[in-house]
C-alpha cells in the first residue's frame, strides 16, 4: 500500500524486485499509446497493459500513488499537485520502473516494449524483426483476425490469414521485393512461412 506523498526532491530508493510472468497472458503485438509523449497520457495507458499480478510487485513513488485512482488520475494535467510531480525526479523514476516492467513482461514472449522503429511516440510490443519482412500475428477476440507489420510498422489488420497473405503478396509483386515471411504465434514464437503461408523447415 502507498503511503502518504513524498515531497522530497530527492527520488525514492528503489529495491530490487524479481518479476515472473508466470501464469499471465501473453501481450498483445502492436500500438499501445501513439503520437504523445506526456507523463499524463503514457503512465495510465502503459499501466493499462500490465498484468495486475505484475504491478503489484512495482515499487513506485509514494507521490504517484497519491495522484490515481486505479490507472487514472484523480486531478487535471493542469493541477498543480500533478505539475509538481511531472516536475519531480520520481517522475522519471516511475516511468523507467514501469517500463523496464513492462519489457521484462514482454522479453518473456519473445517481444520486446517501446517506441516503435523510426516513430518515437508509438509505444507498444513488438518483435525484433531485423530484415525488412512481413509479420503475420493473430490477434483480436479468440485470434480471430491477423495483424500484419513490416519491421515494426503496422501493415494492416486481416480477416483470415489468406486474406493477409493476399495483400502482402500484391505489395510484394508491385515492388518487385520478396523479402521474408513470418508467423507468429500469440505466445510469441515466430518461424518462417512460405507464400502460402506453410512453415518452412528447411
Amino acid at each position: 500500500m502507498m503511503g502518504e506523498m513524498n515531497n522530497s526532491a530527492e527520488p525514492v530508493t528503489r529495491k530490487d524486485k524479481k518479476m515472473t510472468t508466470q501464469n499471465t497472458e501473453p501481450p498483445q503485438v502492436g500500438t499501445v499509446i501513439h503520437a504523445t509523449l506526456l507523463t499524463y497520457d503514457l503512465i495510465p495507458a502503459f499501466l493499462g497493459v500490465l498484468p495486475s499480478n505484475l504491478r503489484g510487485n512495482l515499487d513506485l513513488s509514494d507521490e504517484l500513488g497519491n495522484l490515481l485512482d486505479g490507472n487514472d488520475w484523480k486531478v487535471d494535467s493542469d493541477a498543480p499537485t500533478f505539475q509538481a510531480y511531472e516536475e519531480s525526479e520520481n517522475a522519471g523514476w516511475d516511468m523507467e520502473t514501469i517500463q523496464d516492467a513492462l519489457n521484462e513482461y514482454a522479453l518473456d514472449y519473445g517481444l520486446y516494449f517501446g517506441a516503435a522503429d523510426g516513430d518515437g511516440s508509438d509505444f507498444g510490443f513488438w518483435h525484433d524483426v531485423s530484415d525488412d519482412g512481413y509479420t503475420f500475428t493473430p490477434c483480436g477476440h479468440l485470434g480471430g483476425q491477423i495483424f500484419v507489420a513490416s519491421g515494426y510498422q503496422h501493415i494492416g489488420t486481416y480477416s483470415c490469414m489468406a486474406e493477409a497473405l493476399e495483400a502482402v503478396i500484391a505489395v510484394m509483386e508491385k515492388d518487385q521485393f520478396w523479402p521474408s515471411l513470418w508467423w507468429i504465434s500469440d505466445h510469441g514464437n515466430m518461424w518462417p512461412i512460405d507464400r502460402d503461408g506453410n512453415e518452412i523447415t528447411a
